[in-house]
């Protein structure tokens, strides 16, 4: 596959764990976001429980937000990954009683298996598991190497029980200026913001610098097609799990829709990430303590 990262050890952690932990901002750079934010009207309790520039904000105000925080953030990821493009930005506002984020990979962003697609998700304060922070699930990109549509990039998750996940997961309890970088095909969550505080984070979207988004929809049961897009296309529209009337299909490919039991879960977990039985210090190391 693909270098990741010239750093050998962000290399190695994103190939074996899925993801990676790391001081992305600086002091002035973590500023400047924060700014921008408050500028773009998000880090308030809105009254709403949960709030998504994605699918809440008009295409103007969409464009404005990648316009703002697109050059901050390239600048950060250029010193950490081995060129890569971001091709949307998100800022989640999950206000107090805001709900939990059922575990999920992401859907495929690119077609040629030589490559991955990476997530960074940034939060703009010191986070904790009260203030329902992000849960990585440490291997299981291994798990979820199939192609991910994006109508049921979800659906072979769904009927796991949350004792069962948060068995295997580890919290991202981060400082300001953290973030975590992760491989769209691992698995994560989080739970409900039970803190009196608005947790602000930012997801940025990333493609290796060569390749073409490309995402997929399922036809049939059987039967997933594939879609070249736009980026801009992507970065402003609400890509939903309602395929897009305008798209036009490369080709199809034959895929069955995929579903796991617990047990069958638990088996996987067993084979990917057999220090799940020292979660402690497993997770400490992730973290860097």
């Amino acid at each position: 596959m693909r270098q990741t990262s010239s750093d050998e050890h962000i290399e190695q952690s994103i190939t074996q764990e899925g993801f990676y932990v790391c001081d992305l901002l600086n002091a002035s750079e973590l500023e400047e976001v924060r700014k921008h934010i408050k500028e773009l009207g998000f880090g308030l309790d809105i009254g709403r429980k949960f709030r998504i520039s994605v699918t809440g904000e008009s295409l103007e105000r969409k464009a404005e937000i990648f316009e703002k925080l697109c050059p901050v953030f390239q600048t950060a990821a250029d010193r950490f990954l081995q060129a890569y493009k971001i091709v949307r930005i998100v800022i989640f506002d999950k206000c107090p009683g805001g709900h939990r984020v059922q575990v999920h990979p992401h859907p495929n962003l690119i077609a040629k298996s030589q490559f991955r697609s990476l997530t960074i998700w940034v939060p703009t304060s010191d986070t904790s598991a009260k203030m329902g922070t992000l849960y990585m699930i440490g291997g299981s990109h291994n798990v979820c190497s199939y192609i991910r549509a994006y109508d049921d990039y979800d659906f072979a998750f769904e009927g796991l029980s949350m004792r069962m996940v948060k068995r295997y997961s580890t919290p991202m309890l981060l400082t300001a200026g953290q973030a975590v970088v992760f491989d769209d095909r691992c698995l994560h969550w989080s739970p409900p913001n039970r803190s009196s505080s608005v947790r602000t984070a930012i997801q940025l979207e990333l493609i290796p610098s060569e390749t073409d988004l490309t995402v997929y929809y399922r036809t049939n049961d059987q039967e997933l097609a594939k879609y070249a897009l736009q980026e801009k296309t992507y970065r402003l529209e609400a890509l939903t799990k309602a395929k897009p009337d305008d798209l036009t299909p490369l080709g199809t490919q034959r895929q069955p829709k995929i579903s796991y039991t617990n047990r069958e879960f638990v088996s996987l977990m067993q084979r990917f990430q057999p220090e799940a039985k020292t979660r402690k210090n497993w997770a400490q190391r992730l973290m860097g303590r």
